[in-house]
């Protein structure tokens, strides 16, 4: 009989250990910003009537934070119900809902033919749950409106006369380019158009007259929304006595926005660009929560508009040349200046930018620049981050003053600095306070990955433990059995013949036997 005794050195803790090991370092991690799509929808209807234009947000990631602004035409589309602020051509989707797919349902009420895009504004952003901002896939859609069968395609004039000068040639409603000659001190061109349809409508631009060279357009706008311009050239000569020219008021530099203001009331200049004061409501129509007026303007009544709380007054300025931008405009009626008005809307919560002037306290370490925020050029202060700017507003119940602007997010708080921050100013650590919130997902995998290294070291060395403890085990047995069976404790296998092996069973029990 041979008896064999074998080694078994039990691997299967440090399998296991290496095993957990790497199926916790695989389970950590490596995030990246999520994508997203935004597309519009287009739609078509009759005049007056009311259409819906949805807004699809969508994206493989979750979404937790929503912010969406929508342009379209204000002088071809009313905005009457969807998102959270309306009004100036602008609407704005805010919400902290926590989603991968939703849809917004925009309804416009369609004020004239013709066709109007509807787009997702640059200024739009999404953030997913890593705190992180999504890669956007921006889409537009259009709103068109149709005439109905019945209405008018008739854009003509039946008169058009101007004062001073008169017109060559002769008018007839079939011409539509004219000139004429005025006098040096002519600073404004009065028109007199009227369309041969009631209801067309007219609109003029260009009558302010500088020296050398003018161009004063009328365009008549039929009933279904075809369009016709009546073009006037007009030559304004130079006086003897008066060496400003047009090219001297080009090169003017301005201090402020203090508008250059004309004899004539609707003529003002702000920043270089000249622009006409324009207050028919019913052609631009005022933003949410603002209501006609009059106002005393160049010793004049005129119209203007008054909200959020009467602490602001509004204008609608028509740029008179091609570097101008049309729209709404912040009056101030004390300095008698202008600015672009610039609206941040929140939910229940309605901030109204207003100018910042030299004679204000400007906090230390802050100074006036400007920057594009809801596609307008603002006055803001700003600091030593590009993050955060300062804006002087007032809200929606009247409570002037400098509001803290979120940059990234389009979020507006009140800004309060304590009297020894406007004094010496100490540089704020935005940079750690913005970085918490977006780092806090790479600071929880940190740790976890710490953990895991912990955690597959610990198990190395327990495996390492057992395994040598088992090593030492077997080679105490080893001898055991040598000097037992009187047998080379140096050979792998132990062979031994004898007819005595049953007298001590008990110390071979603990090896494996093979009877041969």
């Amino acid at each position: 009989m041979i008896i064999k005794i074998k080694k078994k050195h039990n691997f299967n803790v440090y399998i296991i250990g290496l095993f957990i090991w790497f199926l916790m370092l695989s389970n950590t991690k490596v995030y990246a910003a999520g994508t997203a799509n935004i597309s519009v929808s287009s739609v078509s209807g009759n005049v007056g009537e009311q259409v819906t234009v949805n807004v699809d947000v969508s994206s493989d990631s979750t979404i937790i934070v929503t912010k969406v602004y929508i342009s379209y035409d204000a002088d071809m589309l009313e905005a009457v119900d969807g998102g959270d602020s309306r009004g100036g051509g602008t609407i704005v989707w805010l919400n902290s809902d926590t989603y991968q797919s939703q849809t917004v349902k925009l309804t416009f009420k369609i004020l004239k033919a013709g066709t109007s895009s509807v787009n997702v504004s640059s200024g739009s952003q999404l953030v997913d749950t890593d705190r992180e901002y999504m890669e956007i896939t921006r889409g537009s859609g259009t709103v068109t409106g149709n005439a109905p069968a019945n209405y008018s395609d008739d854009n003509s004039l039946s008169s058009l006369e101007i004062s001073p000068g008169r017109l060559s040639p002769a008018f007839s409603p079939d011409v539509t380019s004219y000139t004429a000659t005025i006098d040096s001190d002519t600073q404004r061109l009065t028109v007199s158009a009227n369309p041969r349809d009631s209801k067309a409508s007219v609109s003029v631009t260009g009558t302010r007259m500088d020296y050398g060279d003018n161009t004063t357009t009328i365009t008549v706008t039929a009933e279904n929304g075809s369009t016709k311009s009546y073009v006037i050239k007009t030559y304004r000569p130079e006086p003897n006595n008066n060496t400003t020219t047009k090219t001297d008021e080009n090169n003017t530099t301005q201090t402020d926005n203090s508008p250059q203001v004309d004899t004539d009331t609707n003529a003002i200049t702000v920043d270089g660009v000249k622009y006409e004061v324009d207050n028919d409501f019913t052609m631009h129509n005022l933003p949410d929560g603002f209501t006609e007026t009059t106002i005393s303007y160049n010793d004049k009544e005129i119209n203007a508009a008054k909200g959020f709380g009467d602490k602001v007054t509004l204008m609608y300025l028509e740029a008179a040349t091609a570097d101008g931008k049309s729209g709404f405009y912040v009056y101030d009626t004390v300095r008698r200046s202008f600015a672009p008005y610039v609206e941040v809307s929140q939910p229940r919560n309605r901030i109204c930018f207003l100018p910042i002037t030299d004679d204000m306290e400007i906090p230390s370490g802050y100074k006036i620049t400007k920057v594009q925020i809801s596609g307008q050029d603002t006055q803001i202060l700003i600091g030593n981050s590009k993050e955060y700017y300062l804006i002087y507003g007032t809200d929606q119940d009247g409570n002037v003053g400098w509001y803290c602007y979120d940059n990234k997010f389009g979020t507006i708080q009140r800004f309060f600095a304590l009297p020894d921050t406007v004094q010496t100013y100490i540089k704020p650590d935005v940079t750690a306070n913005a970085a918490l919130q977006n780092d806090s997902g790479n600071r929880v995998r940190e740790v976890i990955a710490i953990v895991a290294v912990v955690l597959a070291l610990a198990s190395i060395a327990a495996c390492a433990y057992i395994v040598i403890n088992n090593m030492k085990r077997v080679e105490k047995m080893k001898r055991a059995m040598a000097e037992t069976l009187n047998l080379d404790n140096q050979d792998p296998f132990y062979e031994v013949e004898s007819d005595r092996i049953d007298e001590e069973p008990s110390q071979v029990d603990l090896y494996d036997i093979d009877e041969e």
